[in-house]
């Protein structure tokens, strides 16, 4: 109900001045935007050129190692029997996970997280909505959507998430669905929302980069009309209240179009993930904050050197009086034989280029940026890090505890978002889940169904969500096949015994298989045949193999040509005019690519 007669001009007041605190920070999101697009998105994100943009490498670098896939969810449960509810409820969720876009939400939110904050509204949509297709989700299910930083209002006077007394997002409806829905009550009618390229203090908004200067300002696009609203959630009430905007998109706060009371998860609706937290603030600092200075003057190097490179020339010098003699070096080809009367009086000069002091200072600089980002270079696997391709391993395994700190946010977070999901998917009063269970090795599928008399509201506490990392993560086939081949060496073989004495044995055909799929080697299965048959493959080594074999085993480090730090100190010693060492001349000679295991 709509409780007309309420005061809301605190919390007018106090919204009013948690926005303009957020105000630096939004300008500084959509200013680290910039420089992250650079000038080439549009020809304005950016004002000067970014011929090496290490944030957008950084950004990602940072975001293949934290989110690129929809999770794997496992429920599991103490009580032997609510296991077939458990079941039911997991390959539930992993459904509606995939219904609502889990993934692509998710990655936007860990973008987000990079710049500035990363926030989750979950809830379940009004079944009032009826059909705002492009706008809201099916009505009655579940839904989790990205809250832009330029859309958010955090109570900026709380110094924990807990703490606030209210959180809100601003978001469009239909214009005309939404005055003829019933989930608004409207004392007057509002205005149609105008076109705006900035936020209500003026700041651009992250949304309107891709917009030209020219085009901004305030007016129509909209082939139909938007209403813009605001929710904002009173945590110690158990409300949300829904205003609807001004014109510069303001929330009216005299009055709410609707006032509802909470009835989901006790977080409320909003969570957030936060990448770089600072004590008694709730906004956090995002990992690029350090990244941006050092972007710059890496790319102020590389201009100036650019410039210098362009200014240089290589010129002939003539001395009065042998105007002849020049002449004929000007006019000669490659090779040719010329007379001239004074050979002292000319020369050959160079004038410009690039100066070798600053070339060294953008190679150190280059150096920093990596190293303040956590070793980038074996995050991304972009170069060789170690001499030797163990110790390779060994780095990339462990390159930084500032990635592994962040994947720890990401996890929790959700893990967080997925129970919220979870108890709006289990507490549906309604829905019947029509789901498939895959028997493993079997290839069969078991149809299921999964009633809401089924699920009894005091079993949810029953339910430990367990979410699997790596399945967050991107992963290549081989990183796959080199998981494989691992486990058949050091478990599978050593365990062969024990697994002969429990009536297992390893599928050696099987694992060909998988070796055959994750190297796109299709004739690597071609070497099977049945026992007793002498297939092609067979007779083929049979006929090549020598009558003796001897094999020799011999432990030997193989060089990888140097790390990238050493190779970039040994060219940084030969631009300051010093001599470099025999070894490192001969590492700066060879490849940097890793070479192959033959």
């Amino acid at each position: 109900m709509v409780s007309p007669h309420s005061d809301y001009s605190k919390l007018s007041s106090a919204f009013e001045f948690s926005r303009l605190r957020m105000l630096p920070f939004r300008e500084e999101r959509v200013r680290n935007l910039k420089t992250y697009l650079g000038r080439h998105y549009n020809g304005e994100a950016g004002s000067d050129r970014v011929p090496v943009n290490m944030l957008e490498m950084a950004v990602q670098i940072y975001r293949r190692n934290l989110m690129t896939s929809t999770p794997g969810v496992r429920i599991r449960t103490d009580k032997r029997s609510l296991r077939p509810v458990a079941h039911k409820f997991e390959l539930a969720i992993t459904k509606v996970l995939k219904e609502i876009g889990f993934q692509d939400t998710m990655n936007s939110i860990v973008f987000d997280s990079l710049f500035s904050i990363g926030v989750a509204k979950i809830g379940i949509t009004d079944k009032k909505a009826g059909e705002m297709a492009g706008y809201l989700h099916d009505a009655g299910y579940p839904f989790m959507d990205s809250v832009d930083l330029d859309d958010l209002v955090l109570d900026m006077n709380a110094k924990t998430w807990e703490s606030m007394q209210f959180v809100g997002n601003r978001y469009e409806l239909p214009y005309e669905d939404a005055l003829d829905s019933k989930m608004f009550e409207f004392e007057k009618k509002p205005s149609p929302k105008i076109h705006q390229s900035y936020n209500e203090y003026g700041e651009l908004k992250a949304s309107s980069i891709d917009s030209r200067s020219a085009l901004g300002g305030s007016y129509q696009t909209r082939a139909r009309d938007v209403l813009e609203l605001w929710d904002i959630y009173l945590p110690y009430e158990g409300r949300m209240l829904t205003f609807f905007c001004d014109s510069r998109g303001v929330p009216q706060m005299d009055c709410p179009v609707r006032d509802i009371e909470w009835d989901g998860p006790e977080s409320g609706p909003y969570t957030h993930l936060s990448l770089g937290h600072v004590s008694g603030n709730l906004m956090p600092l995002p990992p690029i904050a350090n990244l941006v200075d050092l972007n710059d003057a890496l790319n102020r190097s590389f201009r100036k050197a650019v410039r210098q490179a362009d200014r240089q020339k290589t010129v002939t010098l003539v001395a009065a009086g042998s105007d002849e003699d020049g002449e004929r070096i000007l006019n000669a080809d490659d090779g040719d034989m010329l007379r001239v009367d004074r050979p002292e009086a000319t020369r050959e000069a160079r004038f410009g280029g690039v100066d070798q002091n600053n070339l060294a200072y953008s190679i150190q600089v280059r150096q920093l940026f990596d190293y303040m980002g956590g070793n980038l270079s074996a995050m991304g696997g972009l170069s060789v890090q170690a001499d030797t391709v163990g110790q390779e391993e060994i780095i990339k395994a462990s390159s930084s505890q500032k990635i592994q700190d962040m994947q720890s946010q990401v996890m929790t977070f959700v893990t967080r978002a997925i129970g919220d999901i979870g108890k709006w998917t289990w507490h549906d009063p309604i829905r019947t889940f029509d789901l498939v269970d895959e028997l493993s090795d079997t290839g069969f599928e078991i149809p299921l169904k999964f009633k809401a008399k089924e699920r009894k509201e005091s079993e949810f506490i029953e339910m430990n969500f367990d979410i699997s990392p790596a399945s967050m993560r991107e992963m290549n086939s081989q990183q796959r096949l080199a998981i494989l081949s691992n486990t058949v060496s050091s478990f599978l073989v050593p365990l062969a015994p024990q697994l002969q004495a429990q009536g297992m044995s390893i599928d050696a055909a099987s694992f060909i298989r998988q070796v055959s799929d994750l190297t796109s080697m299709p004739e690597i299965e071609t070497l099977l045949m049945p026992t007793g048959s002498a297939g092609e493959a067979e007779i083929l080594l049979q006929q090549s193999k020598p009558a003796e074999t001897t094999r020799n085993y011999v432990r030997e480090s193989i060089s990888t040509g140097g790390t990238q730090q050493s190779r970039d100190a040994a060219a940084v010693q030969a631009l300051m005019g010093n001599n470099p060492s025999p070894g490192q001349e001969q590492m700066m000679n060879q490849p940097s690519a890793r070479p192959s295991m033959a």
